[in-house]
């Protein structure tokens, strides 16, 4: 009930200052920010809906992986030690799937995101595909079903290849832009 009546709050909030004729803007901001969907304008949603870029209103790993770096970088600019920011900032990752309505793909994004940050309390170096590996099994033991739809596996998958595949392509599109050791 908390996080639905700060939800409420802070889409309000957006709209301090803003006039009618911007309102509608405001509340789509709320939506793909937020998940207050309940809102947004019908008119503005089949745009997007037509455009096929309707995933923009599902709060995900972006959303996610911003807070959690707007959180770290506060945290680095207060000199806290990220070994001693990582405990706080997990919570407030987890309360924001909360916030947004525990969406399955915020509730995905923030554990994936809360096991990668842990390693950093642990001072240990996170790995992508134990992160992704935890979180599966604890969404899994949580409620088995969503292994078979399809945004469980697209969002799984796609990590996976990127974990595999980012060390082999970062070298290869670095090695143009590496200066010359002999200039």
């Amino acid at each position: 009930r908390y996080a639905l009546r700060l939800r409420g709050q802070l889409e309000e909030g957006l709209l301090l200052g803003i006039s009618k004729e911007h309102e509608p803007y405001a509340r789509l901001i709320a939506a793909m920010a937020l998940g207050a969907r309940e809102h947004s304008p019908e008119e503005l949603e089949e745009y997007f809906r037509i455009s096929g870029t309707m995933h923009l209103f599902a709060v995900s790993g972006l959303n996610v992986a911003i807070l959690a770096g707007m959180l770290a970088w506060i945290a680095a600019a207060l000199g806290v030690p990220r070994s001693r920011a990582v405990p706080a900032i997990i919570p407030l990752v987890l309360f924001y799937a909360v916030l947004t309505g525990l969406s399955p793909s915020a509730v995905r994004a923030a554990l994936m995101a809360s096991a990668f940050l842990a390693g950093y309390s642990l001072r240990e170096k996170p790995r992508l595909l134990n992160s992704l590996g935890f979180a599966a099994i604890v969404l899994l033991a949580w409620d088995p079903q969503p292994l078979f739809l399809p945004g469980f596996q697209l969002s799984f998958a796609v990590l996976v290849f990127i974990a595999l595949l980012a060390p082999l392509l970062s070298d290869r599109l670095a090695k143009p832009f590496l200066v010359d050791p002999f200039v």
